[in-house]
Parts: structure tokens; sequence; C-alpha cells
């Protein structure tokens, strides 16, 4: 079984000494060839999105933005603020074919499966 576990707690903030930065929801889906990993990132300005992979942690930063709305806020069920998620990955994937993309407030990022490889085996007669 491929594993594709997130490293942070399913809770919905992280809190650094710095500053708060909360976790998205996300989904992940699994198919013969690939995985799709899906985050929810409302009001997230397109170009404040990072996606990075280093020692099989892939991990995805964002921003969202103010909308500028004027008034009392009488409830909210999304954060304003930095959004972080990291997740780990084992070397069963082709990063360097992963693509991803951003529409209507999800990220959706296709992490191929590496191909088997066949080798074969010289044998030595004596």
């Amino acid at each position: 079984m491929q594993n594709l576990a997130t490293t942070q707690k399913e809770k919905n903030i992280t809190e650094t000494k710095r500053e708060r930065k909360y976790v998205p929801f996300s989904e992940i889906w699994h198919a013969e060839d690939k995985f799709a990993l899906v985050l929810d990132l409302p009001g997230v300005e397109e170009k404040s999105i990072q996606v990075s992979f280093q020692d099989n942690q892939l991990t995805v930063e964002a921003s969202s933005i103010d909308l500028g709305i004027t008034g009392a806020l009488a409830y909210r069920e999304f954060h304003l603020g930095k959004y972080q998620r990291t997740f780990s990955l084992d070397g069963h994937f082709n990063m360097n074919e992963a693509k991803a993309h951003y529409k209507n407030g999800q990220l959706i990022i296709y992490i191929p499966k590496k191909q088997p490889e066949s080798i074969q085996v010289p044998i030595q007669f004596n």
C-alpha cells in the first residue's frame, strides 16, 4: 500500500512563535496510475500558492486576502491568513511529473505513481 499520510494532526490551526497558520481541509483520491490531492483554499490569490517537495515531504503554502468587506463580521467558517499543509510521501511517486491547478478555491495536485522497474539479473554459469 502506498504511504500518503498527513504529517499534521487533523486540527484546523497550527501556531508557530511568529504567526498562526491554518491547515486547509483536504481529500486524497487514489487511481491506478496516480494520486490526486485536493485542498480547499478559500480566498487565496493564485500567485501566493507555493507547492514544494523535499525529503519526501510535499508542502503546500498559500495566503488568503481580505475581501475588503466593511461592517461587523457576524459569522465565519474560514479564515484569513496563511495556510500550510505537509504530506509525507514514500518513494513510489514521480514528483518530476506532478501537475497542479487552482480553480474555484481548490488546489488539485496530480502525482503519478512510479512504475515498478523490471530488472534482469545476470546468471553466471561455471
